[in-house]
């Protein structure tokens, strides 16, 4: 079985707390609320991004502001919930090998 390397965990996290600061701080139902998908994929936005990720945890991380971004809405200060958005394949094993 393939084991995670540690390089790769790191980047992956440090990518996942970019994404969410910005998914947080300007993403919602587009049914309701604009969306700028455009500013927020922008590979010149998303390189910028990418290059505050160095070889130490950069801790909690700060939305970014996409240069085409017309609108911001306030950042989220209710308190945290702990859940997932998403189920993994080791959840699903660690369930059937009880």
């Amino acid at each position: 079985m393939l084991q995670p390397q540690t390089d790769a965990v790191h980047l992956f996290s440090e990518a996942g707390r970019l994404a969410f600061a910005d998914r947080a701080q300007y993403v919602a139902d587009s049914d309701f609320v604009p969306v700028d998908v455009a500013a927020l994929t922008n590979s010149s936005y998303l390189a910028q991004r990418a290059s505050l990720i160095t070889d130490r945890s950069m801790g909690r991380a700060a939305a970014g502001v996409p240069a085409a971004a017309h609108v911001s809405w306030a950042p989220d200060l209710s308190p945290l919930r702990l859940a997932t958005s998403h189920i993994s394949r080791s959840m699903i094993l660690a369930t059937r090998c009880r």
